[in-house]
């Protein structure tokens, strides 16, 4: 499983994991501009031995890597044991409205995907005061 979230907290007896306010886009007040810093929850289940992860972030209307953070590694130590990452990402820049993809790679291949739109801020407009009768 991957969500993107404001922030994740994992309790430090219960090893409970709360995601804050997760979401699938952005709104921007201008485009370009940039997203607020949020961050990646994955859950890995099923791997042996250490992997190094690496998140991308893809532009797919222009079909280019715009943002990646690597470095991270993580071991299992058991085929059944679950592995929370939590993968911080600082403001990105984002060049235009639409369609991005957040890829995240263990040892080079794809684990997980989760597609997100960028759209910018259109305020409602105010509504009419009804006329007294």
């Amino acid at each position: 499983a991957m969500l993107l979230c404001q922030t994740a907290i994992i309790e430090k007896d219960t090893g409970n994991v709360s995601l804050i306010n997760t979401f699938s886009g952005f709104i921007l007040r201008e485009i370009p501009g940039p997203a607020n810093p949020f961050t990646v929850f994955i859950q890995l289940v099923g791997g042996t031995g250490r992997y190094e992860i690496e998140a991308r972030l893809h532009d797919l209307r222009r079909d280019q890597i715009i943002g990646m953070a690597s470095g991270m590694q993580i071991e299992f130590k058991d085929r059944l044991r679950r592995i929370n990452v939590m993968i911080p990402v600082p403001p990105v820049p984002l060049p235009h409205d639409g369609a991005y993809d957040l890829v995240v790679l263990a040892n080079g291949q794809i684990v997980e995907k989760q597609t997100f739109t960028a759209k910018i801020y259109r305020p409602s407009p105010p509504q009419e005061e009804p006329e007294d009768a």
